[in-house]
């Protein structure tokens, strides 16, 4: 009678190694499929960042403005002629304050 006890204990002990093992197959199943969704998603994500990269780099060159040497010219003769004093406040008139007093 105790062999058939230490048969069935030995038996018990195999289905509860056996079903460690399925459980612990399960979960690696889990985890390699959820890392093939996140990989999946990581290379779609790049996919979308590179062609949004693309488009902003080309909208750039596009909008890029350049003054020609004559408009640079003509502004910054335009700045030099400008009074040197920043008018602060507005009607009643205040004083100016120029960069001498400032000083």
């Amino acid at each position: 009678m105790s062999s058939d006890a230490s048969v069935f204990m030995h038996e018990e002990e195999i289905s509860i190694t056996e079903n460690r093992a399925e459980s612990l197959n399960t979960v690696a199943q889990n985890v390699e499929s959820r890392l093939s969704q996140a990989t999946a998603e990581k290379e779609k994500a790049e996919k979308l960042l590179e062609e949004l990269e693309k488009s902003s780099q080309s909208s750039k060159v596009e909008t890029r403005e350049a003054i020609s040497e004559k408009e640079r010219y003509m502004l910054r003769k335009i700045g030099l002629k400008m009074k040197q004093f920043l008018l602060l406040g507005g009607y009643p008139p205040q004083p100016y304050i120029t960069p001498h007093t400032l000083c």
